[in-house]
């Protein structure tokens, strides 16, 4: 898969209207939701289409939280770059695919971290076996 370093690592790039900016072994997201549930946390409910690097597509559906103090989520809402140790954004994910070549990922929970910044959420994932 796209973005591996061969230690079940899984990076994904999501950029928001920044078609040029998004790698080419991933598509642009078929949609992405964020619910802002209690003030400074964000629960995280973002579906995407991968394609990934030989044509297969994939379904990947995170969840989780985002939150920090006041004047970092306002920073990140006016989509500064903010320091990653000043905030927490982790999520689970779970995978669908058709292609037999992937279909692992139909029973793989993966767990990651995310970095928001000015111009996409940067996950950094790992694949539970």
């Amino acid at each position: 898969m796209g973005g591996s370093n061969g230690n079940n690592s899984i990076h994904i790039y999501y950029c928001r209207n920044a078609a040029d900016g998004i790698p080419a072994t991933f598509a642009k997201p078929r949609e992405g939701v964020l619910v802002e549930a209690v003030p400074c946390t964000g629960r995280i409910d973002t579906r995407y289409l991968l394609k990934l690097d030989d044509g297969a597509l994939a379904y990947l559906r995170t969840q989780g939280f985002r939150h920090g103090a006041p004047d970092v989520v306002a920073a990140l809402g006016r989509g500064e770059d903010v320091d990653p140790a000043r905030y927490y954004f982790r999520v689970t994910m779970q995978f669908e695919t058709a292609s037999q070549r992937y279909g692992w990922l139909n029973r793989t929970i993966g767990v990651g971290a995310a970095i928001r910044r000015a111009d996409a959420v940067v996950y950094d994932a790992y694949a539970l076996r």
